[in-house]
């Protein structure tokens, strides 16, 4: 006859711990893949789990009642694992692939983002439409199918369509080829103290786009070249340039008739350097004109006594 000894109570609430047995004899044991074991076996590790959490959770409440971990520490650490971890926190939450606003971004999500469906407006239910030189259409409704239709030679055609290819496509898969490079900083001069888009007296004059951009006209002016060895408070101070918007992570600039709008996406080492970047969203339009582009940028700090600049991520240049 079989003899069964209790081995561990799990307490379950609004009832009494019950025992979890096991059979003493060597023949027909319970088997642990039998449901009933594997349900209780997920339950002990899920009770621990939480105590381990508790514990935590209180070890850190005392660790910033005395003042050894300031709440800025605490968020450090946070981060440090989960960027361990391949995910990164995002410096604000954006849309970026569906209806919820993303907080992090995961590189073991890559291609669960490649093909979430976009929510994009109702004219466009069916997908974003592309066209060919040959007067063929395709339609997206996902980055990695927009990703093959513009690699097989489609593209948007109207500035409606265009825009939309931008925000909702190009965005999103200039982010997630950077997330692939992307890893935890060994150092950074822009967390502490924390500098970023704000702090335009670090920001190089280069960053604003010019009219001169618009033209591959080497006779159309020196306005560019002029903006070497700038910085975007040098052009303020000398009535060049007005700030149109700004916080901790928003710079909106406008100069040369034109309008300059930067918001920050997330800090990483996004070129294996150890030192830690900051990913930006760069846009850019004429004030009087429907011409609009956009980028996703690198920028990068070297030393606390350097102001911020352009960096290279696989292999390109991410700012123009």
């Amino acid at each position: 006859m079989k003899t069964y000894s209790p081995v561990v109570a799990v307490v379950i609430p609004g009832s009494g711990p019950i025992p979890f047995y096991q059979a003493e004899s060597q023949s027909n044991l319970v088997s642990p893949d039998e449901p009933s074991v594997k349900l209780i076996n997920d339950l002990i590790d899920d009770f621990k789990k939480a105590d381990q959490r508790d514990k935590l959770r209180f070890a850190i409440a005392g660790a910033l009642g005395s003042g050894e971990l300031s709440e800025r520490d605490i968020h450090a650490i946070f981060s440090s694992a989960r960027a361990n971890e391949g995910i990164f926190r995002l410096s604000a939450p954006l849309h970026l692939f569906g209806d919820e606003p993303m907080g992090e971004i995961s590189k073991g999500s890559y291609e669960q983002y490649l093909d979430q469906i976009l929510s994009l407006s109702p004219e466009m239910h069916e997908g974003l439409r592309l066209v060919s030189d040959d007067d063929r259409e395709v339609r997206a409704r996902t980055v990695r199918e927009y990703q093959q239709a513009t690699g097989s030679g489609f593209y948007p055609l109207s500035n409606v369509e265009m825009q939309v290819a931008t925000r909702m496509f190009e965005r999103p898969l200039s982010i997630l080829s950077i997330l692939q490079t992307g890893s935890l900083a060994e150092r950074s001069f822009m967390d502490d103290p924390r500098v970023g888009l704000a702090d335009i007296s670090l920001l190089p004059a280069t960053l604003l786009f010019c009219t001169e951009d618009m033209t591959s006209d080497p006779n159309v002016g020196q306005k560019r070249a002029s903006l070497e060895q700038k910085s975007i408070r040098d052009l303020i101070s000398a009535g060049e340039a007005k700030i149109t918007d700004v916080a901790s992570d928003v710079l909106g600039v406008e100069s040369d008739d034109c309008r300059t709008f930067m918001f920050e996406i997330m800090r990483a080492d996004v070129n294996g350097d150890g030192v830690q970047d900051m990913v930006i969203h760069w846009g850019a339009k004429p004030i009087d004109g429907t011409l609009r582009m956009g980028s996703v940028t690198a920028l990068t700090r070297r030393s606390h006594d350097e102001m911020f600049s352009e960096i290279v991520v696989g292999g390109e240049q991410t700012a123009g």
